[in-house]
């Protein structure tokens, strides 16, 4: 169980990490598109 535990725990932080790298993403391509329209 313990194992298991961490595992879930890992995965969980990988996801986490994931949704914050694609918002920063979408973040920077909308920066950009409004640098370059605007």
């Amino acid at each position: 169980m313990r194992g298991r535990g961490i595992v879930f725990e890992l995965s969980l932080r990988l996801t986490q990490r994931r949704m914050l790298v694609n918002q920063e993403l979408t973040a920077r391509s909308r920066l950009a598109q409004n640098i370059a329209t605007g």
